[in-house]
């Protein structure tokens, strides 16, 4: 072992680190939301609010909207972090326009961003999700559930160190958005 690491669960990590455990340290730490079953009748194209679908998260945009009665707890706002509950456990920044949690969409937060950036959280949950969905059995669609953060351990550095890490990942995403508006429009 290196001079100033610790071995821990998930490896080494500097000594300055922590590791914490999203399942045992969420009612402190982050919110975990899962999205509500709103009524089919009052889906439509016309007019409403936005209802985010799990086919709507890599597009950012949405389909349906929906004009009948919903709690405020259910509204997303551009930059919130959100999860797909079934087939692939991907989490996604959620870049449209405020709209509504809709059932099968998980949304997590940082209730505490001066110990947990929301941002880093994106990033460092990503390979945990990944693992999960490998694991999980499936019969026809592979299904993720809140219980499933028990089993999500991620390594936590200091505020600062964490907002670096998410600003560089940050701008590898941005970067890598903008090869591929680039090679969409020159196949157009």
């Amino acid at each position: 072992m290196k001079m100033g690491y610790n071995q821990t669960t998930i490896g080494e990590i500097p000594k300055d680190w922590e590791v914490i455990n999203l399942g045992k340290a969420s009612p402190g730490v982050i919110g975990i939301l899962a999205g509500y079953a709103f009524s089919s009748k009052y889906f439509n194209e016309k007019e409403g609010i936005p209802l985010i679908r799990i086919r709507d998260l890599g597009k950012n945009s949405t389909e349906a909207l929906y004009n009948g009665p919903f709690e405020d707890e259910y509204l997303v706002s551009p930059g919130e972090i959100l999860i797909s509950m079934d087939g692939e456990f991907k989490a996604y920044v959620w870049r449209g326009p405020k709209g509504l949690l809709n059932q099968r969409v998980l949304k997590v937060w940082s209730k505490n961003e001066e110990y947990l950036d929301n941002l880093y959280l994106y990033y460092a949950i990503q390979k945990p999700l990944r693992i999960i969905e490998l694991q999980v059995g499936q019969t026809t669609v592979k299904h993720l559930s809140t219980k499933h953060f028990d089993r999500i351990t991620i390594p936590l550095p200091p505020i600062e160190e964490q907002r670096r890490i998410a600003e560089v990942l940050s701008g590898v995403d941005d970067a890598i958005r903008r090869v591929d508006l680039a090679i969409a429009k020159t196949e157009r």
